[in-house]
């Protein structure tokens, strides 16, 4: 589609045909296409979804708002879209909602203990950005006589699959017949004769699932971070087979990183496992405002 600026069609007729006219026309045509681009600009700046990094800082201006030159545009716009729902009522379901509009609605789970006098947050860990903003949020949006635990989650999945191929044996030697001296041929040569069982196809028992959780958690001997502070204390939940679905599990790790440890903020997480073999290297961020409880979720999916 021709979007170029035609001031010709503007004119009354009698102009039509002159030259300096249409050098005047031309010419102002160019000037009007080139305030289009800086226009446009302009119009999508007034709305947060569609602002570039100039249009939001004015936004971020309105709150207070240093932005880090390592944030993208979308967590920008999540920000300030969060920080302009600051307002009544302070529930946990509204707070429920401003994290939602944050991190997505399926990405953390919220809860709060009301004896305790404890809210409760469990999400992902790896973006120090968000990690921030949900805490603003929280403080601004939390009963001043509640404490806000923000409970790290770290995701892992492990796939069990099974292939079932076929294989000839073909021996190059028989007992009782002389070998010419010269010849280098193997005892035997194999030849693949193809798939008989393929990976879609779903074979892996329930059985063999709940025996890989039980030896996945026994390989965990302890947890390391920042490559210094060694845990040893684990605590593992294993999925109830009622409550889950035949070829999906879910191992539970759980562990307490004290306040107190030497460490201003988690930047690294390893499960090692016996002689200290690194079964999982996580880059995370979790400042250590608070004893911080870790949970990593191993995923054990058969039959995918």
């Amino acid at each position: 589609m021709d979007t170029k600026t035609d001031l010709h069609r503007y004119l009354p007729k009698i102009y039509k045909g002159f030259v300096e006219t249409d050098a005047l026309m031309s010419a102002e045509n160019m000037l009007f296409d080139d305030l289009k681009k800086p226009a446009e600009i302009i119009f999508i700046d007034q709305f947060i979804n569609t602002a570039n990094s100039n249009g939001l800082k004015r936004f971020e201006n309105i709150f207070g708002i240093e932005s880090d030159p390592d944030e993208s545009i979308d967590f920008r716009r999540r920000r300030i879209i969060a920080r302009f729902s600051h307002s009544p009522p302070f529930t946990t379901v509204y707070l429920r909602d401003v994290i939602a509009r944050l991190l997505g609605t399926s990405n953390f789970v919220l809860s709060t203990d009301y004896n305790e006098y404890i809210i409760r947050l469990e999400c992902r860990a790896e973006d120090k950005f968000y990690f921030h903003e949900i805490n603003v949020s929280a403080a601004k949006l939390k009963p001043s006589n509640m404490r806000f635990i923000f409970c790290p989650r770290i995701s892992s999945e492990i796939d069990l699959n099974e292939t079932v191929t076929n294989t000839r044996r073909q021996w190059n030697y028989r007992v009782g017949v002389s070998a010419v001296a010269s010849e280098t041929k193997p005892l035997a040569d194999f030849f693949e004769m193809g798939v008989i069982k393929m990976a879609e196809s779903k074979s892996i028992q329930e059985q063999f699932i709940k025996n890989l959780i039980f030896s996945t958690a026994k390989s965990i001997k302890k947890v390391l971070i920042n490559g210094i502070y060694e845990i040893t204390d684990l605590s593992f939940i294993y999925p109830n087979s009622d409550e889950n679905n035949a070829t999906t599990r879910t191992l539970e790790l759980e562990y307490t990183v004290p306040y107190d440890c030497g460490q201003s903020e988690i930047t690294s997480i390893k499960l090692l496992g016996k002689s200290g073999t690194t079964l999982s290297d996580c880059s995370v961020y979790v400042p250590l405002n608070d004893d911080a409880i870790i949970k990593h979720s191993l995923l054990i999916a058969g039959n995918k």
